[in-house]
This record gives C-alpha cells, sequence and structure tokens, in this order.
C-alpha cells in the first residue's frame, strides 16, 4: 500500500495478473486530486494549495474535482484570480466513496475481465479503473508506448539518495518504473561511463498521453531497447512532427 503523507491512498499499477479474494471495483477519471491538511485546507497530492473549494464540505478528506478532462479540471482549482467556486457536481468524493464511481464488487476478477471492462469504461470517456481491497489499491487505464534516447540524469534525494533519481529525455522526465537495484546499476554505471554512455542508451517509456507541449504525461520506464538503434515515438507524434520512417535494411 502506498499511502501519500496527506493520507490519500496511491494506486499501483496493475501486474497483468489475476486477482484474489474479493474487490471493490470503482471508475478512475481524469481529474485534480484534492486531499486535505489538518486543519482543512484543500491542497494537492505535492501540498499545494487547491482554490474555489473551500465550499465543499471539509467531510469529503479525498476527491477528484472533475470537468471534462484533466487540463479543465485543473483550471478550476489551480488559481483564486477571477476563481469561481468550483460547483459541488464537480467533484467526486473517494473517501468516502461517490456513488458515481461505484462499480459494485467482485470476487476473484480475472485479468482479462478487468481488462474489458477497463476498455469499455475508457471508451465512455473515462480514465480507467480502481479496485481496492481495503488499503491496497490497483490501477487499470491504458497507456502508450515510446522508445527514446536518454539525454541526461539526476540525482536521487532522500530515500533515493545515491542512486539514479531519475532519466532525463527531449521528451520529459522518467522518474518512475525503477526498483532501487536499478536505481543504483543506473547510477554506477553513470559514474563509471559519465554522460556520453548514458546518451547511447535507448529505453521504452510507457506514459498516458502526450500533453499540449508533446511531453510524456505520467512516464514510466519499461526496459533499455537494447535490440534498435532509432528512437520511435509512435503515430500520434510522428503524424504531426512529420517524422522519417527508418530505412528498411
Amino acid at each position: 500500500m502506498a499511502r501519500n503523507k496527506l493520507g490519500g491512498i496511491k494506486a499501483v499499477p496493475n501486474k497483468g495478473k489475476d486477482l484474489k479474494g474479493r474487490w471493490h471495483i470503482t471508475l478512475k477519471i481524469d481529474g485534480a486530486r484534492m486531499l486535505r491538511r489538518e486543519d482543512g485546507t484543500p491542497v494537492s497530492r505535492a501540498d499545494k494549495p487547491l482554490y474555489n473549494l473551500d465550499h465543499i464540505s471539509k467531510e469529503i478528506t479525498d476527491a477528484e474535482v472533475y470537468d471534462i478532462n484533466w487540463s479543465n479540471s485543473m483550471s478550476l482549482v489551480r488559481t483564486s484570480v477571477n476563481g469561481s467556486p468550483v460547483h459541488p457536481s464537480k467533484v467526486y468524493s473517494i473517501d468516502p466513496l461517490d456513488d458515481r464511481l461505484d462499480l459494485g464488487y467482485s470476487d476473484s476478477p480475472t485479468h482479462e475481465y478487468l481488462q474489458k471492462l477497463m476498455e469499455e469504461k475508457v471508451s465512455q470517456g473515462y480514465e480507467g479503473l480502481i479496485v481496492r481491497q481495503g488499503e491496497k489499491w490497483i490501477k487499470y487505464k491504458p497507456s502508450d508506448t515510446a522508445d527514446v534516447f536518454v539525454a541526461g540524469f539526476q540525482a536521487g534525494t532522500k530515500k533515493y539518495t545515491g542512486m539514479m533519481g531519475a532519466l532525463l529525455t527531449n521528451y520529459g522526465k522518467v522518474g518512475s518504473g525503477f526498483t532501487d537495484e536499478e536505481r543504483v546499476w543506473w547510477q554506477m554505471m553513470y559514474d563509471l561511463h559519465g554522460l556520453p554512455w548514458l546518451q547511447k542508451q535507448l529505453i521504452q517509456v510507457s506514459f498516458m498521453e502526450w500533453t499540449s507541449g508533446w511531453k510524456f504525461r505520467h512516464p514510466v520506464f519499461d526496459f533499455i531497447r537494447d535490440d534498435k538503434t532509432t528512437e520511435s515515438l509512435g503515430d500520434a507524434y510522428e503524424g504531426v512532427h512529420n517524422v522519417p520512417e527508418e530505412p528498411k535494411e
């Protein structure tokens, strides 16, 4: 179980396995996550103030503020300047659970069942699913992948001190998806070989979508692509940027 310092539970990615026991299935929406400090102040998961929410019941301690998509949702709470109070209908409580997010319970759901249900809900405009068993939460959502060269290195801090913290790419920073052993390995290789070696490494990255500035949204490291020598960014990026196809041998 991963819990934010403010108390909100963070769902972990699914591992493609069937689940055992009774699970509560809920909808995942792409909004602005709202938690509360001890004094009741609405804040983000990064403990930054969220605005226009003072009228929302303090009984709601964990919620998604949602309006059509993530960008619209963030615009509702990002600033207090000329901000209007967020309509209560746009606040979807996670704790206690909003009935609009509740899909009921399932006993020992298979991965295939949850994937099909996730795809159905995504086609209806939702981000995916969160399945819960007590304080263990697992998320199911679609993702895209890209193969990109590493451009730089960011040292780890706090619990990752002495390890690699993140790999930098031309499409955003990739800091998730690494085991501690992998972080130690990347740090060791960087210390031994430096930036010239690092920039030859092609990695596969999973991500939710491209931002409007063509950066990764929610990127996760998958593995090193030592079977390839060129970047591959997918149809969405390459169609817009007219990236030429790799020459066939």
